[in-house]
C-alpha cells in the first residue's frame, strides 16, 4: 500500500501528463503519454 504521500506525487505526476497529453498533436506520442497515466492510475489503485 502506497503512502499519503507517495499518492500526492503519482496524482502530480499524472496532473503533469495530461497537461502535456492535452497539448501534445503526434498521435503516437499521446499513446504513450496514455499509457503512462493509466499505469499511475492502476499503482494508486491497487
Amino acid at each position: 500500500m502506497l503512502k499519503h504521500t507517495e499518492v500526492v506525487l503519482f496524482m502530480k505526476e499524472i496532473a503533469t501528463l495530461t497537461g502535456e497529453y492535452i497539448r501534445c498533436r503526434d498521435h503516437q506520442l499521446k499513446e504513450k503519454i496514455k499509457d503512462d497515466i493509466d499505469f499511475l492510475h492502476s499503482v494508486i489503485h491497487s
